[in-house]
């Protein structure tokens, strides 16, 4: 049985908008994906579709915070020095909003916002499913029927019933689909914390198992992913120490293998194990065998962005390095 999870185009684009996100809850989540039992599904229809309101989202939000505030007070709601002191502050919260929406829009361009890395590691650790031309033929056939999911009203797009097409093609026996979306497309219309049930029974049909809706990915990482985390968090570090005390060498070959299957080490997890492997004889003495080369290198690969420069050259004195 496999947990599959589908987050909606709407979910990404929420952190480009004037809404009350926690992107370091995200940027987390995003360190974190690898190493959880849930396996992440996308599609080309949701990168493009993210791609383009992104962009709306962003020029959106600049432009609304740009033009919030009144440029003069009316003369009823104060007198002359408290209309020359405001005037004066809205000037100069004009200048910061003006340099503050260069640097955004000089980040935007990069891919360099807040939330852009963190769903850039989400869309890289998540699996695409190919969108095919018989898909599209499903997609366009379910619509046509009037079937969900779809955006009900004057829309014609088929993105949706496309995605759910791609979610149905990769459904294997009793897999499990839990769907992030807030914006009601996949939701039942009787009850909307529930999938829709015509979506529940082609998923029931093709696995035999269930589907699940949230309605935000931060109710999802709250709801099954933050005590998964808490137990992999409290599991690595034992597998961290209890390497860099290894009292000889078939304990560290034992805690090695321990210790590989995870990927994402912290700040602190890293320099314990490189002084580990600088001081503990145990380890240092057998630093060639190839799984502790295999190991240590790894977490270089797989962690490079948490190293220091001294952290970096103190493991390239063992094992070679990419610049």
């Amino acid at each position: 049985m496999t947990k599959y999870v589908f987050i909606d185009t709407c979910e990404f684009v929420k952190f480009f908008e004037a809404s009350k996100v926690d992107i370091k809850t995200l940027a987390k989540f995003a360190d974190k994906i690898s190493d959880t039992d849930f396996v992440f599904v996308t599609t080309k229809q949701v990168k493009q579709e993210y791609k383009k309101n992104r962009l709306r989202a962003i020029k959106t939000i600049i432009e609304s915070t740009v033009n919030r505030n009144p440029k003069i007070l009316p003369p009823a709601l104060g007198s002359i020095d408290e209309k020359n002191k405001y005037e004066s502050l809205i000037s100069e919260t004009e200048k910061l909003i003006s340099e503050v929406s260069r640097k955004a829009l000089a980040k935007a361009k990069n891919n360099r916002l807040g939330a852009d890395q963190a769903i850039k590691k989400i869309f890289d650790s998540s699996t695409e499913i190919e969108i095919t031309p018989e898909i599209i033929q499903k997609a366009r056939n379910r619509f046509d029927r009037g079937l969900p999911p779809r955006k009900y009203g004057k829309s014609d797009s088929i993105g949706d019933a496309i995605n759910w097409e791609c979610l149905l093609s990769n459904a294997g026996f009793l897999d499990e689909l839990y769907i992030v979306s807030g914006d009601g497309d996949f939701e039942s219309q009787l009850f909307p914390l529930r999938p829709n049930e015509l979506l529940s029974d082609d998923w029931a049909s093709e696995t035999l198992d269930s589907t699940y809706i949230y309605k935000s990915l931060s109710h999802f990482i709250k709801d099954k992913i933050d005590q998964e985390i808490d137990a992999l968090d409290s599991d690595r570090f034992t597998a961290v120490h209890e390497l860099a005390e290894s009292p000889s060498f078939s304990f560290t070959h034992a805690y090695i293998k321990v210790a590989k299957s995870f990927t994402h080490f912290t700040e602190s997890e890293i320099e314990k194990l490189i002084s580990a492997l600088e001081n503990n004889t145990q380890i240092n003495w057998i630093s060639k065998d190839p799984d502790v080369s295999a190991f240590y290198t790894s977490i270089y690969y797989n962690n490079s962005d948490h190293f220091s420069e001294s952290q970096k050259e103190r493991l390239s004195e063992f094992y070679s390095l990419p610049e």
